[in-house]
């Protein structure tokens, strides 16, 4: 009897549009072992490394490295200008243990690369700044 009035007060919650309680983690093994910006990628390493770029850098590179990406399909890099998102980027994960890098031409400003498991949730985080 008490599992299907939770199943009912569930349902309920659900088709009411009420937004449960979830816990940080999508249950998912991938974890970012490291990220950074930079102005490009070398021999899958990331090169001109910095937290801040002149305004005419032009275009700027993120490389994550991933662990556990066993079952999983992509992650995805959510490039954004202070609070508006500029581009979202969908990188296959190939193996187990992968980098993964996306670039983007940018303009001067703060910056945001958050990386994004297939769940939705974010498992990693860099910011930098481009301008004078």
């Amino acid at each position: 009897m008490r599992r299907k009035t939770a199943a009912v007060i569930l349902g309920v919650l659900l088709a009411a549009g009420t937004i449960l309680a979830q816990t940080p983690s999508s249950g998912s093994t991938l974890t970012v072992a490291g990220i950074g910006v930079g102005t490009g990628v070398s021999d899958r390493e990331l090169v001109g490394q910095a937290e801040s770029f002149p305004a005419g850098v032009g275009q700027v590179t993120c490389l994550t490295r991933l662990d556990g990406a066993a079952g999983e399909s992509a992650v995805t890099h959510v490039w954004s200008l202070g609070d508006k998102e500029m581009r979202r980027v969908e990188l296959p994960l190939r193996s187990k243990s992968w980098r993964t890098w996306s670039q983007k031409n940018v303009k001067p400003g703060s910056w945001t690369v958050r990386v994004v498991d297939p769940a939705g949730v974010e498992i990693g985080k860099v910011s930098f700044t481009v301008g004078p």
